[in-house]
């Protein structure tokens, strides 16, 4: 992707009317290309299809939660530079600190303040497009593996076996397959 192109963002929450508030301001303050989903199940699918740049979600959702949502997106390393802004009405700091501790990049407390949540989603996406690659060449790439397994040690061994070769993915549970498959 060129810098550019507008940011590519995802508005997970159950509530409609919270996805709609979010998406008037960032489609007022950034040049972007806003998605919704309902929960973190339509979630994933939408960062695989889309491209997602940057997730804003809800924390307590039905279906597949936020925190849940976040987890999985973390377990795929392709996904380790998908900045993740977490919402919720929570503002105990032992919560605040485990999400922040899972890999979000930031935490929203509802209800959301304009400035506020404005002033954070400009730093995400300032340090989005400082990371954004000039070009989506993937002349020169190699071909993708995926390991399933739940036994490390086989994992292990499959994927240095493979290396060189190959792109290796590895999971342990059918949610780790289910986000690598769903890239």
């Amino acid at each position: 992707m060129s810098q550019t192109e507008p940011l590519r963002i995802l508005l997970v929450d159950d509530e409609p009317s919270a996805r709609t508030l979010l998406r008037r301001w960032i489609e007022r303050n950034l040049e972007a290309t806003v998605f919704e989903a309902e929960d973190g199940l339509q979630a994933l699918e939408s960062v695989a299809a889309n491209k997602i740049e940057l997730v804003v979600s809800d924390v307590s959702m039905p279906v597949l939660d936020g925190i849940e949502l976040l987890r999985l997106l973390r377990t795929d390393p392709s996904w380790e530079r998908l900045e993740v802004l977490m919402v919720s009405h929570v503002a105990a700091e032992d919560k605040i600190s485990q999400i922040i501790a899972l890999g979000a990049s930031d935490y929203l407390l509802k209800p959301l303040q304009y400035d506020h949540a404005i002033k954070r989603l400009m730093a995400a996406a300032e340090r989005i497009l400082k990371d954004r690659p000039d070009s989506d060449s993937d002349a020169g790439a190699k071909p993708r593996v995926l390991i399933a397994d739940p036994e490390a040690d086989f994992r292990d061994s499959a994927e240095r076996a493979l290396q060189g070769e190959f792109s290796v993915k590895t999971a342990r549970s059918l949610a780790e397959i289910l986000v690598h498959l769903l890239r």
